[in-house]
């Protein structure tokens, strides 16, 4: 298993994604950064666009969900050195690797042999089977379950408690909805809905396209 990085941290992200988090960090986070329309004098975040020299030294991870967002914060951010988040009670297998900012939350699994992308997040509760791949910028909310074998693209959004069968492929930025039963490869930007999942629309690119 990859270590997570040593705090502090600085947050990309200033909503309720980094509030969770750095609850497992405690008192151990350097910052959150926004957007310059998001800036309010005297609330303790810096600029995403703009950030201090000091802040370009410090170790950040992207704190939102949807993954365009996710990307777009990457792009814009001028550091270039990445942390990782473990929270507690979490479990990553000691043959898993996980790509730099990566989020695994309180009491998420993350079995044997998987492979984590970069700037993915395992929501709390969530569970990613044994020898699964999980492609970059993918968001796994909470509760949900990927079974083993599976191939998941990148920046793909999987909902509140979905299921996804042994042996699934799901292609680059579809969206699962929530308590969806995947039971079929899904098509890349597809979103599905339902027991079982049926698509129901096509996107144009990633969920949230900045």
């Amino acid at each position: 298993m990859t270590e997570p990085q040593a705090s502090p941290l600085g947050f990309l992200g200033a909503g309720g994604q980094a509030i969770q988090l750095a609850d497992y960090l405690e008192d151990e986070v350097a910052f959150f950064a926004v957007g310059q329309e998001f800036l309010a004098e005297g609330d303790g975040t810096i600029s995403l666009e703009d950030p201090p020299d000091w802040a370009r030294e410090t170790a950040v991870v992207v704190a939102v969900g949807p993954p365009g967002l996710k990307r777009a914060m990457v792009a814009a951010w001028p550091g270039r050195r990445y942390g990782r988040v473990i929270g507690p009670n979490a479990y990553v297998g000691p043959t898993a690797t996980l790509g730099e900012g990566a989020m695994i939350a309180v009491s998420a699994i993350v079995s044997a042999r998987v492979e984590i992308g970069r700037h993915v997040l395992v929501s709390s509760g969530s569970i990613v089977g044994h020898e699964c791949v999980i492609g970059d910028y993918t968001t796994i909310s909470p509760g949900a379950k990927i079974g083993g074998g599976s191939t998941v693209g990148a920046g793909v959004y999987i909902g509140i408690g979905a299921t996804v069968r042994n042996g699934i492929t799901i292609g680059e930025g579809a969206v699962i909805g929530a308590g969806a039963v995947v039971l079929h490869d899904v098509a890349a930007l597809a979103t599905v809905v339902g027991v079982p999942a049926r698509q129901i629309r096509e996107a144009d690119d990633w969920l949230w396209r900045i």
